[in-house]
């Protein structure tokens, strides 16, 4: 028999819900970036891109990229430059993903807690901690 804190289902509060929400939409930027990318490097029309990575997660886009990436680009600088993206992409895209489809609870029905990978618990983000992510989002888009 398990022992320890009683855990149930917990919803974050509605300022946090709110900061999850632009995340959700912000990731959604970034993949539609990641799909003109992919379009760029094959040489394709944006509608063609679209229907080859229809449906693809993230994670599987990114490898398609990288494969793309070192079959094409000759030149070291632009390669650097893509690869950065793909990693704060990678990395951005981790801890959204824990945000976003972790298991939220409560521990005796009061602390907020988010599980972990490991299926133990941790203390829940904060709408700061969501919208620093957000924002990490957003710069990506905006920089090489």
């Amino acid at each position: 028999m398990v022992s320890g804190p009683t855990i149930t289902f917990g919803f974050p509060e509605q300022d946090v819900l709110a900061s999850l929400g632009r995340l959700t939409i912000m990731s959604g930027h970034l993949d539609y970036i990641l799909k003109m990318t992919f379009k760029s490097l094959k040489g394709i029309s944006i509608v063609e891109a679209l229907q080859h990575t229809n449906k693809q997660n993230g994670r599987i886009l990114r490898q398609r990229i990288i494969e793309l990436a070192k079959e094409k680009l000759v030149e070291e600088e632009a390669l650097a430059e893509l690869m950065g993206l793909i990693d704060r992409a990678w990395k951005a895209a981790e801890i959204r993903n824990r945000f976003i489809h972790n298991l939220w609870g409560r521990k005796e029905y009061s602390e907020l807690l988010l599980q972990n990978d490991d299926l133990s618990w941790s203390k829940a983000p904060t709408k700061e901690d969501v919208d620093d992510l957000t924002n990490e989002i957003s710069n990506t888009l905006s920089r090489p």
